[in-house]
């Protein structure tokens, strides 16, 4: 079976580099803070235009913290999406706020800026929009006094006009889970802000509002990025340009292969630039298709099952959206395809191939 994603395949391919890299850390023994964390911070920093880059735990901490950063607290309410990773309104309610879900646009899947700037209340202190399956996302017009952060924890490289996401807001999380378009070999995050002061206040809030050894100015968290974590980050970082032109390789095969199908394309914003984390593709009958392509061997997923206003989660926690169809019905129509670098041409075609047959018999 042709899997959706597999990281191992990288890191067989990268294994020499990240072992060699992982023996440097073995050796010096600063697994919490040594130097390659700095290294990458800056690394990825650069890579992105930010003016500050600070590792944490996981992406989930990531989005935490930025908004915890930016002051939003019990009381407040935070626009997310109503289609998208239940991570994002999480990272909001551990703050003790109120997630208020929006409508997407679908085709983008990145928020819906009229019903965004509908949602607006007296008590909207920020809005937290999302790069969903590595497509862009502008960040929508909304009154100065909501703040709008980004979730690019699956759009690392991916950018508008030639600003990265993650840049475009006040500050930007991103995840470094295996099957980001930049995974570790094991769990990770990052948040970029343009404002250094903001990225001071995530910097302490990560590591116990600590100041100085054995002082604090603050109350805060234990999410730090590790220092084997950074040192493998770093290995993979010097191949992502390269994985990402193989990724929008792929999705633009699909694209051409698929252009005569019944079937709805990703859609990408004016002036955007997708880094295909995945290929999501929408159709009616979306469970006949995914029988269809298990049949012929190839892998599929769907991202995701249900809207966020009905998780069970959520239930009493978060404000719904006033048109919860339209996330309903994009939610039982996606389907994601496989589109990472290390598939072979032979596998895509395969995939192609399975879904137009799919698509074409009765």
């Amino acid at each position: 079976m042709i899997p959706v994603n597999d990281p191992s395949r990288q890191n067989q391919a990268l294994r020499s580099e990240l072992a060699a890299a992982v023996d440097v850390v073995l050796d010096h023994g600063k697994f919490i803070g040594g130097p390659e964390v700095g290294e990458f911070e800056e690394a990825f920093r650069a890579w992105t235009g930010a003016a500050d880059a600070v590792g944490v735990a996981n992406g989930t901490d990531a989005l935490r913290l930025m908004l915890q950063a930016g002051g939003v607290g019990p009381g407040d309410e935070v626009l997310v999406p109503d289609f998208t990773m239940i991570a994002t309104p999480e990272a909001v309610l551990q703050l003790g706020a109120t997630p208020v879900l929006v409508e997407v646009l679908p085709g983008t899947y990145g928020i819906d800026p009229d019903a965004a700037a509908e949602a607006v209340t007296d008590r909207t202190r920020a809005a937290l929009v999302v790069s969903l399956f590595g497509n862009p996302c502008p960040v929508p017009a909304l009154p100065d006094t909501v703040t709008v952060y980004e979730d690019a924890c699956q759009a690392h490289g991916a950018s508008i006009d030639g600003a990265m996401v993650g840049t475009l807001g006040a500050a930007g999380g991103f995840s470094f889970f295996p099957a980001k378009n930049l995974g570790g070999i094991g769990d990770g995050g990052m948040v970029v802000t343009m404002d250094p002061d903001l990225g001071e206040r995530i910097r302490k809030l990560r590591n116990h509002g600590r100041t100085a050894q054995y002082e604090h100015d603050r109350w805060g968290w234990n999410s730090r990025l590790d220092t084997i974590q950074a040192a493998a980050l770093l290995v993979k970082l010097r191949h992502l340009d390269a994985g990402t032109a193989r990724r929008q390789a792929i999705a633009a095969l699909y694209r051409d292969r698929f252009a005569e199908l019944d079937l709805e394309l990703p859609v990408i914003v004016d002036g955007g630039i997708s880094v295909s984390n995945l290929f999501v593709v929408a159709c009616d009958d979306r469970d006949r298709l995914r029988d269809r392509l298990a049949a012929k061997g190839v892998g599929s997923a769907v991202h995701y099952e249900l809207p966020l206003h009905r998780q069970p989660a959520l239930a009493g926690r978060a404000v719904g959206p006033p048109r919860p169809e339209t996330t309903a019905r994009i939610c039982s129509r996606v389907l994601s395809l496989p589109c990472f670098p290390e598939l072979t041409d032979a596998e895509v075609d395969q995939v192609a191939e399975a879904v137009v047959d799919a698509l074409s018999s009765p």
